[in-house]
């Protein structure tokens, strides 16, 4: 089937996707869903943290994290301070199922194109976002979403951060 771009910058896209990865994680346990830009990508990513992040206990949000795959990969390593954020409930749902008992990540339902205001606030050292972005810029109204995501995101570091990570590794700060 052929996915319009600009449907995967809208929520129901990623809803109706993550219900139907929830269904076949149930059905196959082994069925973790869609790895985003597949597992090599992942690796770099995880790799590059391993050798240049010491402190294995920074706070670190994955912004949309779909499966929660990247900060499993992550704990493995020995990063214990794992935050994933979703605007999906189903990704949450099925982020907690694929991840049930890594006492090391929580999940939270947050839409990152709203003001944050939560407890998360200032809470995280580094934002991991890969591919969130780029979904984002492929919505309908992308140029306010944009720039309402930034903030969001922007809000979401501790004030001892310095950047924030989009669309794999870009500088948004």
């Amino acid at each position: 089937a052929v996915v319009s771009t600009q449907s995967t910058g809208c929520k129901d896209y990623w809803d109706k996707a993550y219900v139907k990865e929830l269904e076949n994680f149930q059905n196959n346990d082994e069925d973790h869903g869609e790895v985003w830009f597949g597992e090599r990508t992942e690796r770099k990513i995880v790799d590059w943290m391993t050798e240049n992040i010491p402190n294995m206990g920074i706070s670190i949000a994955d912004l949309g994290t779909g499966n929660g795959h990247l900060l499993s990969e992550l704990a493995e390593e020995g990063f214990h301070n794992l935050t994933g954020i979703d605007y999906s409930a189903s990704s949450i749902e099925l982020a907690r199922a694929v991840n049930k008992g890594s006492p090391c990540i929580t999940f939270l339902c947050r839409d990152l194109l709203q003001p944050c205001t939560g407890p998360e606030r200032g809470q995280f050292d580094i934002c991991i976002d890969k591919g969130t972005y780029d979904a984002i810029s492929l919505s309908p109204t992308s140029a306010t979403d944009r720039q309402a995501y930034k903030t969001s995101v922007l809000t979401l570091l501790s004030s001892s951060s310095s950047s924030a990570t989009a669309s794999l590794f870009k500088q948004m700060k």
